[in-house]
């Protein structure tokens, strides 16, 4: 995997709204991604980070944010829908170190605010 959790990938500035294309991935679906779009584990749940880069090549990824975990990337086979400014993804085919930040998302929020 590319990025672990917590572990900062380095890169290009990016800038938010920036469409950036990539002709490997499978359907032009993920065309329509765009950096900064927020990511979702399912239809209606909370956001759980945001598009930091695209990655083409033999394993397209996404390079997402997730909150309390720092850049992690993601294979665009766990993308299940794009749409509207979001990313939903399928976490039964998220790796493991993937699924367990996702778990932590929001350990730094304070009960009662």
């Amino acid at each position: 995997m590319n990025g672990t959790p917590g572990k900062r990938i380095s890169g290009p500035p990016l800038l938010r709204g920036q469409v950036v294309l990539s002709p490997t991935m499978p359907t032009p679906d993920y065309a329509s991604i765009r950096l900064g779009d927020q990511v979702f584990t399912g239809e209606g749940s909370d956001p759980v980070g945001a598009v930091r880069e695209l990655r083409s090549g033999t394993h397209p990824a996404l390079i997402i944010y997730i909150e309390n975990a720092g850049d992690v990337a993601v294979p665009v086979t766990a993308i299940h829908a794009v749409h509207d400014g979001k990313v939903v993804l399928d976490p039964d085919r998220l790796e493991d170190p993937v699924r367990k930040a996702l778990g932590h998302v929001r350990d730094s929020e304070m009960p009662g605010w």
